[in-house]
C-alpha cells in the first residue's frame, strides 16, 4: 500500500466528506484490522536513518518525501492506514490528502512500480493539474 498526497481538486465540500467517509470505511475493512481492531491505535515508532524519532504526520506537512522501510510485518503498512484515519477523520485538517492504492491489485507482473503509479497518479490527476 502506498499513501499519496495527490488527488485531484474536489468540486464541493461534499466531495470531500464523502472521500473523507469512503477513505476510513477502506482502512477499517482492512483483513488484518477486522481481525485485530486494536491494531490501529496502537503506537508505532518511526525513526529516521540516524536513529531519531519521527512523527509522520510532521513529515507529510514538512512536504517531503518518505518512505518507510523495515522487514515483513514490520509495522510500515500499518503507520500509514493509522494516518491515512487520522486525516478521514478529520485530526489532521493541515495535511495532505492520502491516497491508498493496493499495490498487489496494480501489478502487472512486468511494468516498474514507478510506471504503474504514474499511471495511476495519472488518472487521478487532472490534465491541468497533472504539471
Amino acid at each position: 500500500m502506498v499513501a499519496l498526497n495527490v488527488v485531484g481538486r474536489f468540486r464541493h465540500q461534499n466531495d470531500l466528506h464523502s472521500y473523507r467517509r469512503r477513505l476510513a470505511g477502506e482502512v477499517t475493512q482492512d483483513f488484518a484490522l477486522r481481525l485485530l481492531p486494536g491494531l490501529i491505535g496502537l503506537p508505532l515508532e518511526i525513526v529516521d536513518a540516524a536513529g531519531a524519532p519521527q512523527a509522520l504526520d510532521e513529515l507529510f506537512r514538512a512536504g517531503q518525501h518518505i518512505t518507510l522501510s523495515g522487514p515483513s510485518g514490520g509495522g510500515r503498512r500499518l503507520a500509514f492506514q493509522q494516518w491515512a484515519l487520522k486525516w478521514a477523520t478529520g485530526d489532521m485538517p493541515q495535511a495532505p490528502t492520502p491516497m491508498i492504492l493496493a499495490l498487489a491489485r496494480l501489478d502487472d507482473g512486468v511494468s516498474p512500480p514507478d510506471r504503474l503509479l504514474s499511471a495511476v497518479i495519472h488518472a487521478a490527476t487532472p490534465a491541468a493539474e497533472s504539471k
